[in-house]
């Protein structure tokens, strides 16, 4: 095989198939990125851990055709280093790869095409399309929820559910919940409604894959088993959570009393605060809770650990009882990071029960919801 490459392009391609590539050194052949040729003007970059895969097409000139497995640390640090201008891939029959460009040439040993596991059957049952902007939205602002090493399988991925043109996505590892809807968000649907979970670690690579750009659109094809995302040029594939996802709407407290609006840049600075005191690890104390005070449309945030303590205060708008509730700090503030808006409504019940984030206007196509579990103090 002998394939020729602008230098920039294929550092292009390169790059976005790393976030697929096997680091555990189980099996060398997930370690690395097939290289396939297609014709004499192009060729096919492919990189799967088992779990999620990256195919793209590359423009190339093809001299002699093949299929070989290049480990992908070693080819993506040479060609970063190798001078502008043509490269050169040239594998031998035994399995040596040469990667040349100007006066510059490396050798390393690749495997044969054969190697490369199996990849899964991505032709999806039902699709639809949404814009890259939206979809992004909608995992960076539900992914911070999701769980880790649940042993409720469901909760250590993302759930999607679509309805018609709406579409729906909730992050959830039982202290908290995050959800967003967006109504009018699906174009074509093949389907008037169906559900998947994506887990946590390929909604990490995809984001990384979308832009913000609501104009540029992504096609979505799940399956039973797996889920393809086409996305331009390129294509990003990952399993999905064969399981049932909880019932989360009945979480959602829907008797509150007690409702506190608050801008969200002065929350934020103030959490932070506080968390210089909540996060302490001294004397092998764990952290501490950060105490929240509504009363008198004053919220006073407070903080005592070990060695230091804190305490501010901050103007809100107010409706309802006081009330006196702790709250885990860096959990409250991952929830009020991901607020887009200037301001939040807060809804609270009673000390022990969940506090609800909103929007303070809700009446768009977008709106986001996330839950808190309090800690007792």
């Amino acid at each position: 095989m002998q394939i020729f490459f602008d230098k920039n392009v294929l550092l292009d391609a390169i790059a976005p198939a790393m976030g697929c590539v096997s680091n555990k050194n189980t099996l060398s052949a997930i370690e690395g990125i097939m290289i396939t040729t297609d014709s004499d003007s192009s060729c096919t970059l492919t990189a799967y851990d088992l779990e999620k895969g990256y195919r793209t097409a590359v423009p190339a000139r093809v001299r002699d055709n093949g299929q070989y497995i290049i480990n992908a640390v070693k080819l993506n640090q040479i060609v970063r280093v190798m001078p502008d201008g043509e490269i050169s891939i040239e594998v031998d029959d035994k399995c040596l790869c040469t990667v040349s460009g100007g006066n510059s040439r490396f050798e390393l040993h690749c495997l044969p095409g054969t190697e490369f596991p199996a990849l899964p059957d991505l032709s999806g049952e039902a699709g639809f399309e949404i814009s890259e902007g939206a979809l992004r939205k909608m995992i960076t602002q539900t992914s911070f929820a999701v769980a880790v090493n649940d042993t409720r399988a469901a909760l250590n991925g993302l759930y999607f559910e679509i309805k018609g043109f709406d579409m729906t996505s909730v992050g959830c590892d039982g202290n908290r919940m995050a959800k967003r809807s967006c109504k009018n968000a699906v174009k074509n649907p093949e389907k008037d409604a169906f559900s998947f979970i994506i887990p946590s670690k390929p909604t990490a690579e995809l984001v990384k894959l979308l832009s913000d750009d609501d104009e540029k659109t992504v096609k979505v094809n799940p399956s039973r088993k797996h889920v393809l995302f086409t996305i331009g040029d390129f294509s990003f594939f990952s399993r999905l959570i064969d399981s049932e996802y909880l019932e989360y709407g009945r979480f959602i407290p829907q008797n509150s009393k007690t409702f506190v609006t608050v801008g969200v840049a002065p929350l934020i600075q103030s959490l932070e605060r506080a968390a210089l005191v909540t996060e302490e690890r001294t004397m092998g104390q764990t952290k501490s809770p950060v105490k929240c005070l509504f009363s008198g449309g004053i919220l006073k945030v407070s903080s005592t650990s070990v060695t230091s303590s804190v305490s501010d205060e901050l103007p809100v708008k107010m409706e309802g009882d006081d009330i006196d509730i702790g709250f885990n700090c860096r959990f409250l503030l991952d929830a009020v990071r991901c607020a887009d808006t200037e301001s939040i409504k807060l809804s609270l019940t009673s000390p022990l029960m969940s506090m609800v984030v909103e929007p303070e206007d809700c009446s768009g196509d977008v709106s986001f919801l996330f839950l808190v579990l309090p800690v007792r103090i």
